[in-house]
């Protein structure tokens, strides 16, 4: 025999299936509670449903009594719901285990309509999933280490030429001090200072291995950025892609067309003025190869005005793709490996 206290959260959770359009009757209520072995009345029905509503429950009646009632207000409206569980099956440093499940607990937000609705209408393509299931505990532990204001250490990894994975050392003998996580470009970044970096360098969470927290406390945030949390915001604002590297002014000339491109990458912080024929672009980022990589995609529609040597280290490379493809230059390199050890 059920007492009040579970049959109140039954009645909860039966609530919870409903919307607008599937409203459900006391007598229905009565006869889902009798399939579990729930035996009552419709008073106690009404009396918890009434119970619920004082709670914060937002249940209404139908304008026809006869149709019962229903759950009107959510935490999370579909709309909402839909995004989120697009953003996952997009975040392919998740494991194919962990979007369904997260999928599932998304939907389970929603009234059983609803749910039904959200896992029959398509989801984003699934990216290639490459997460190796360690994910989860690394966001705990470097949510942790934040929280507590500790370094951490792991072993970052990169593939090699024949496919296998490879490790880099320096950040398992040298803590990096962790300020922030952030989603850029389907990636998941763990944002640090390292011994020797200056200020901030990017970790990207798939690539991350056996991280844990170190007794050492972390370097203070304000200690790098003078206004501390704020200007980190600045900096990862202004940095269009996941690297570190030198704070840079670049003024940028090209056709009106590109005048989205540029929005697309630098948003609000891109100053643009138009001369009723080009446009002129001034942005503040870093320097580093994905800012190159991104200059070198637009090369023959936007001009790099200045910094000079800006614009040499494109020439450079623009030289050295002409070179490879006419057999005369090495592929360009970015960086040398570095050097590897067995873990």
């Amino acid at each position: 025999m059920a007492d009040n206290r579970e049959r109140l959260l039954r009645v909860r959770d039966i609530l919870l299936t409903t919307d607008e359009d599937h409203p459900i009757t006391s007598q229905q209520i009565l006869a889902e509670l009798d399939s579990v072995g729930v035996a009552c009345d419709r008073k106690a029905v009404l009396r918890d449903i009434e119970a619920l509503t004082d709670y914060g429950m937002d249940i209404l009646p139908c304008t026809d009594n006869k149709k019962g009632f229903f759950l009107a207000g959510r935490d999370f409206e579909d709309w909402e719901l839909k995004v989120l569980i697009d953003a996952v099956h997009s975040a392919n440093f998740l494991t194919e285990k962990q979007t369904a499940a997260l999928t599932k607990k998304l939907a389970r937000q929603a009234s059983r309509s609803s749910a039904e609705t959200l896992s029959a209408v398509p989801q984003s393509p699934s990216p290639v999933k490459i997460g190796r299931g360690e994910t989860s505990a690394v966001i705990d532990r470097i949510l942790k280490a934040i929280r507590r204001k500790k370094k951490v250490h792991f072993l970052y990894t990169y593939t090699g030429g024949d496919l296998a994975t490879k490790y880099r050392h320096s950040m398992q003998t040298e803590p990096v001090s962790p300020y922030a996580l952030i989603w850029q470009h389907d990636k998941y970044y763990l944002i640090g200072n390292w011994s020797g970096a200056s200020p901030f360098s990017y970790y990207r969470l798939d690539r991350i291995h056996g991280l844990e927290l170190s007794d050492e406390d972390a370097v203070p945030l304000e200690s790098l950025l003078p206004d501390g949390e704020a200007g980190l915001r600045t900096y990862i604002d202004e940095n269009i892609c996941a690297t570190s590297g030198k704070r840079v002014r670049i003024m940028l000339e090209g056709s009106e067309d590109m005048t989205d491109t540029v929005l697309d990458a630098f948003g609000d912080n891109a100053e643009i003025r138009w001369d009723g024929k080009n446009i002129r672009c001034t942005v503040k980022t870093n320097e580093n190869k994905g800012l190159y990589r991104w200059l070198m995609q637009y090369a023959e529609s936007l001009k790099i005005v200045s910094p000079k040597h800006i614009q040499e280290g494109v020439k450079e490379r623009l030289r050295a793709a002409l070179a490879v493809y006419e057999g005369e230059h090495e592929y360009y390199r970015n960086e040398p490996p570095a050097e590897e050890e067995k873990p």
